[in-house]
């Protein structure tokens, strides 16, 4: 596993003025997507970070990593036995995966929770060659031996960041043959970002915004500030939260067809000595913390409050 170069946290030691006067936000829904733009954001998909100060704005209380635009212009299609084993083989499953905040970054790092169908828009048609296809009505998918399925996106830093072009981030959104209530009562582990799925989609996307005047980091965080008085904490606190959640990552285990899944959910479930988490190919490097007020270290917490 290798570490981010250090030429990308060279510069000044806080945010400079013109800068912080954009990145403070009210919320992290609509509000992220405003403040983007005024970085010139395209649109496309991109990961940011969002932190939430204290009462006072002079301390880091909570963060998150955030997905945001495309990321796939084009609906996917899938053969249903490529997902459920026993599906019929002329059924195929067609995503209009939506944008990319529809996944939800609440464990503090760059996994998401898991997002049932019923929240994807999605359809089943029954496909015969020579016949044009036949939708499958949902209270059909029985017949069909379609089942329930959730997705998720994992994300983690990309070898081909670079100080030019800025920190990319790797994402896969990978699928998995149940609902995800059913998944989670399954085992504990499935809050691992490298519990075993099947893949949907993947690709690279831009960590943003990234700052017009070099500070110590290469990326600048969104605000949710507590007062209006425009103050933030020191550079070193930032860049300590920010190192905080980016450093929380795992690398998918995609399995290469549905029955390889199978096998090893059977195996972690008989077995959960044996999971281990596979590493990311690229590290955030640690980042000093604050000096503490009260003589202790200060904990940052990176999870939704």
């Amino acid at each position: 596993m290798g570490v981010l170069p250090k030429s990308l946290f060279s510069g000044n030691d806080t945010i400079s003025e013109s800068d912080k006067k954009k990145i403070f936000v009210n919320n992290f829904s609509d509000n992220i997507e405003t403040v983007l733009g005024e970085f010139e954001w395209d649109g496309k998909a991109a990961a940011t970070i969002g932190l939430t100060l204290s009462s006072d704005n002079r301390k880091v209380e909570s963060g998150r990593f955030m997905t945001r635009g495309k990321l796939v212009e084009k609906s996917i299609l899938v053969k249903a036995c490529d997902i459920w084993e026993d599906a019929n083989e002329n059924v195929v499953l067609t995503i209009k995966l939506p944008r990319a905040e529809i996944f939800k970054f609440v464990d503090g790092g760059l996994y998401s929770q898991y997002v049932n169908e019923e929240t994807v828009n999605h359809y089943f048609h029954n496909i015969v060659a020579g016949s044009a296809p036949v939708p499958i009505p949902a209270q059909e998918k029985e017949e069909w031996q379609i089942g329930s399925f959730c997705l998720r996106q994992i994300c983690y830093i990309s070898k081909a960041s670079t100080a030019r072009g800025g920190v990319m981030i790797t994402y896969v959104v990978l699928i998995f043959p149940t609902s995800k209530e059913q998944l989670l009562q399954g085992s504990e582990l499935t809050a691992n970002p490298s519990w075993p799925g099947l893949k949907l989609c993947s690709g690279e996307m831009l960590l943003l915004p990234k700052p017009s005047t070099t500070w110590k980091c290469p990326v600048l965080p969104l605000i949710r500030a507590s007062t209006e008085d425009g103050n933030i904490p020191s550079g070193t606190a930032l860049r300590h939260a920010i190192g905080a959640i980016l450093s929380k990552a795992g690398c998918a285990d995609v399995a290469k067809d549905v029955q390889a899944l199978l096998i090893k959910w059977e195996h972690l479930a008989e077995n959960p000595q044996d999971f281990c988490q596979k590493p990311t190919p690229m590290d955030w490097p640690k980042q000093p913390a604050p000096e503490p007020e009260t003589g202790k270290r200060k904990k940052y917490n990176v999870c939704i409050c």
